[in-house]
This record gives C-alpha cells, structure tokens and sequence, in this order.
C-alpha cells in the first residue's frame, strides 16, 4: 500500500509532464492498493479546472 501525493496524479494527467508516462502507467500497473488523501484529490481537482486545456482525464 502506498500513499500517493499530488505529483504523480497531476503528472499522470498531464500529458504535457515530462513524468507522464511513467506516472500514468505507475497508476495503471501498480499492483497494491494506491491510498489518495481527501485534500490530495481536491488539491487535483481544482488543478484540473484551473489546467483543463491539458486535462487528458485517467486513461
């Protein structure tokens, strides 16, 4: 179980981050449970709203 932060998610949904790859396919393969704290999701939230030119939404 790992506790995952903004950085990887945002990476992961950016795919103007030069991390994207590796986050995104981090999220998709990794084989135990990914915990995301409440105030990690609205911090990606609102980022998302702020950013969705580049807002690509998982995969």
């Amino acid at each position: 179980m790992i506790v995952i932060d903004s950085g990887p998610l945002i990476a992961a949904l950016n795919i103007r981050d030069r991390y994207h790859e590796a986050c995104a396919r981090l999220l998709q393969t990794h084989p135990e449970p990914l915990i995301v704290p409440a105030t990690v999701w609205i911090y990606c939230l609102k980022w998302s709203a702020i950013t969705s030119n580049t807002f690509q939404g998982a995969r």
